[in-house]
């Protein structure tokens, strides 16, 4: 089991809109600040995993 102990936002996950031959596709996870988040659906935020340590479920509890 990881502990995160920094884990800052990255960006969103979900559907791409746009024009063309593609229409409507699910999209890969975008960060904030993209070109295409205003075509952009997002259904998730997404965090970035930095600082982290590996711990035992008993060291938890």
């Amino acid at each position: 089991m990881f502990l995160a102990q920094s884990a800052p936002l990255y960006g969103t996950t979900g559907t791409l809109y746009g024009l063309g031959t593609h229409g409507v596709q699910p999209g890969p996870p975008l960060p904030y600040g993209h070109p295409d988040t205003g075509r952009f659906l997002a259904s998730q935020q997404i965090h970035s995993l930095h600082t982290y340590r590996t711990v035992d479920l008993d060291e938890l509890l």
